[in-house]
């Protein structure tokens, strides 16, 4: 049960970032999830394998698609949250019932309203203990989070060094930010991300959270490494920041 608890916060955290859930025509509810990179790829149709239900693949642009059709699932996950649409209502893709079409993708329709914007009641749920919060962190950053390391100017030298977890939704932001918080880990939010920076933070973010292994930077000076390679640099950056020009010109192929 503790096992299926920890899959089903997993793919809560799945959702919430590159996921979504809405009916079809048919009026039967969809899972998909979307992404570019392997190695999350596999970790959530293990996830959904865990759970017992079967998926399906579609391309969609240059990304992946995987697709579980299931009311049985929608239920588990609307037992988390109510809905799983983190953009505005009114954003596109504009949300069905604002154009009285019937098909929304929330389980109930009470939408929250912050600076004049409404979003959808979408929420993290709440987590019986720290490795279950340790879990759905881990997920959500590889999905929508990474690292940002940049050399500002040389005399003096200036580094940029934080890890970053994109959220466009202010209540999302600040539960996330709540999270890490119980983690020992401080964030501020800057939108539309949360920034986690110096290296008490950080180091702590490596040893209790991290990303999803194998997971990797897409795109960038530093395409090819691994987020949690990325990470390591960035912390032994602070005792040797002449690393940062080695590891540089090794991906550009100049070193």
């Amino acid at each position: 049960m503790e096992n299926r608890q920890e899959q089903l916060i997993k793919l809560h955290a799945y959702t919430l970032s590159d996921g979504s859930l809405n009916r079809d025509r048919e009026g039967c509810w969809r899972l998909i999830f979307t992404n570019k990179d392997h190695s999350l790829l596999s970790d959530f149709k293990e996830t959904i394998r865990s759970l017992g239900y079967n998926y399906y693949e579609q391309k969609c642009s240059r990304a992946l698609q995987v697709v579980v059709r299931s009311r049985k699932l929608a239920e588990e996950l609307f037992s988390l949250s109510p809905s799983y649409r983190t953009r505005p209502c009114s954003d596109s893709p504009r949300c069905p019932r604002l154009a009285n079409s019937g098909l929304g993708s929330c389980m109930y329709c009470e939408p929250l309203q912050y600076m004049g914007k409404l979003y959808p009641p979408a929420w993290i749920t709440n987590m019986s203990n720290k490795q279950l919060v340790r879990e759905f962190l881990k997920v959500y950053a590889s999905c929508e989070g990474g690292v940002k390391l940049d050399i500002f100017s040389e005399k003096p030298l200036k580094i940029r060094r934080q890890v970053f977890i994109a959220t466009a939704n202010p209540f999302l932001s600040r539960q996330l930010i709540y999270l890490l918080w119980t983690l020992g880990i401080s964030a501020r939010e800057e939108s539309p991300s949360i920034i986690i920076s110096h290296r008490a933070n950080l180091q702590r973010f490596q040893e209790m959270v991290g990303f999803i292994p194998n997971c990797r930077v897409m795109k960038g000076k530093w395409r090819g490494l691994t987020k949690n390679e990325l990470l390591t640099l960035t912390l032994r950056s602070y005792d040797n920041a002449s690393l940062l020009k080695i590891h540089s010109k090794m991906l550009s192929g100049t070193g």
